[in-house]
């Protein structure tokens, strides 16, 4: 499953999200490098430069890890759009208890299925799923606003 992209499944993904330990694309990494570092800190997908440290993150997550922990753990997360998905607490929650289990470091507590949904902005948690746009029309995805509203656009997703 790493030989494709984790995001839109595209063949032969050419990145690296080291934190959240998947795979991409050229198309999704150019998404993933409007992130912040701390969401998804992309690299080439270079396996012969990378440092031990880098190679954990793929060993311990990797695409099918993550598959599994949106469709199984928390289903309902893959129908989110990237710029959604990778800011909820769910995958707040992931993201950590990766670096913990490869720092050896007690993992954190586990959001629950109210929490797991929410978004961080920088105005702190939305939970999207009650947004009337969000929760009736999956395919948008929203942008946040300052003033906790959100607008949807559709994008085809």
């Amino acid at each position: 499953m790493n030989n494709e992209c984790f995001d839109c499944r595209k063949k032969d993904p050419q990145y690296i999200s080291i934190n959240n330990a998947i795979f991409l694309c050229e198309e999704c990494a150019q998404i993933h490098k409007s992130f912040p570092d701390n969401i998804s800190f992309i690299i080439d997908n270079n396996l012969n430069l990378l440092s031990n440290n880098f190679l954990k993150y793929l060993y311990y997550g990797g695409n099918a890890n993550l598959d599994n922990f949106i469709n199984y753990d928390y289903p309902g997360l893959q129908n989110y759009s990237p710029e959604i998905l990778y800011r909820t607490q769910a995958m707040i929650y992931y993201r950590e208890e990766l670096k913990c289990t490869i720092e050896s470091k007690p993992k954190p507590t586990r959001p629950n299925n109210i929490t797991a949904y929410k978004i961080v902005s920088e105005n702190g948690l939305i939970n999207i799923r009650e947004g009337k746009e969000f929760k009736n029309k999956v395919k948008y995805y929203g942008i946040i606003t300052h003033d906790y509203g959100i607008i949807t656009h559709d994008y085809g997703i």
